[in-house]
């Protein structure tokens, strides 16, 4: 059985007659003997089993702000924000009776050019693959070919999960009608695109053809920014077509920061005055219109909805042939008898 240890304070304060709280917690969790299915050798005629087989550790910081910053007779703003952070750590996997490891990393999903573990000693959902050869000012080494050099193995490229998720609300009361809104957020976190990667391999994303402010490079080249072994800039052209068909399997180019801000709802609302119900079998009846998954307001993944991930379950990182998000509307009449 999984054991989780965990200690949680925090405070929750009220103030200018309930018109302002703030509601916040930090948490620190251990959870012992963890599930996951374990690889195991093929001789056994087993790809993996089911086992307690890991030690998670997560902490973190939880806050809720409510506020209404105007209030009258008629009118009514009411504004909130609430924001997760979390750290998270894979402290250990299987081992033995004697303490030695046996199990170090187990695979969460992979694609072509990436994959995501749980690894010892790096957080869950850790997406590994081939990066760029960086120099010591930070700058990708190109070689003298003029394309981008890479790993030789696959390494840590960072985690799928978010540094901090929260979302925003706010809503406008006029007598009996109410406007509200809520946009949520993530900051942090990265996404493999294989979307991206077979599009810049087709030739039909817009880079194959303008590229780094310079257009028609189909006909005149590309240079990738980055510096020589000499530590001076790339004037290096190479053809589009050799580079992106030539490196797709490199995970690096097609990975990206998945922070982004949605627009996820918006409503009207219309409460029935009491006394036009007199007359009626109802208590109260409330009139609303809404839309829901509106748009993406802010993203570092072009193109595509950074939150649509391939396949199911809890793995994050890694996406492939993801289809368009869709907005949704509609109309509800809510009753009481």
């Amino acid at each position: 059985n999984e054991l989780t240890t965990e200690v949680e304070f925090g405070f929750l304060v009220k103030l200018l007659g309930n018109r302002l709280s703030i509601d916040a917690a930090y948490y620190d969790r251990v959870t012992e003997d963890q599930i996951f299915n374990v690889p195991v050798s093929a001789t056994t005629g087993y790809t993996s089993k089911l086992l307690n087989a890991g030690k998670m550790k997560n902490s973190g910081l939880e806050i809720q702000i409510q506020g209404t910053p105007i209030q009258t007779a008629d009118f009514r703003w009411d504004v909130g924000l609430n924001l997760t952070s979390q750290n998270n750590e894979v402290v250990e996997l299987l081992k033995d009776d004697e303490g030695n490891t046996v199990v170090e990393s187990i695979n969460a999903g992979s694609t072509w050019a990436a994959d995501l573990r749980v690894q010892e000693g790096l957080p869950y959902m850790a997406l590994f693959g081939q990066d760029h050869v960086y120099d010591d000012n930070g700058n990708k080494v190109v070689g003298d070919d003029g394309f981008y050099e890479f790993t030789d193995d696959r390494v840590y490229l960072g985690s799928a999960i978010a540094d901090y998720t929260g979302g925003f609300n706010t809503s406008f009361t006029y007598k009996n009608f109410t406007l509200s809104a809520l946009f949520d957020f993530q900051v942090g976190g990265i996404i493999h695109s294989t979307s991206l990667q077979w599009s810049k391999y087709s030739g039909m994303h817009p880079e194959t053809v303008a590229f780094n402010g310079e257009s028609d490079v189909r006909a005149n080249g590309m240079i990738l920014p980055g510096v020589k072994a000499d530590g001076s800039a790339n004037d290096t052209r190479v053809d589009p077509q050799d580079y992106y068909q030539g490196y797709w399997r490199r995970a690096a180019p097609n990975v990206y920061d998945a922070s982004f801000v949605k627009f996820r709802d918006v409503r009207l609302s219309y409460a029935v005055p009491a006394n036009m119900l007199d007359k009626t079998p109802f208590t109260s009846l409330n009139l609303s219109a809404f839309g829901r998954n509106l748009g993406i307001l802010y993203s570092e993944v072009p193109y595509i909805d950074p939150q649509v991930i391939t396949g199911a379950g809890n793995a994050q990182g890694l996406e492939n042939a993801q289809v368009p998000a869709t907005s949704s509307f509609g109309f509800n009449i809510s009753a009481k008898f």
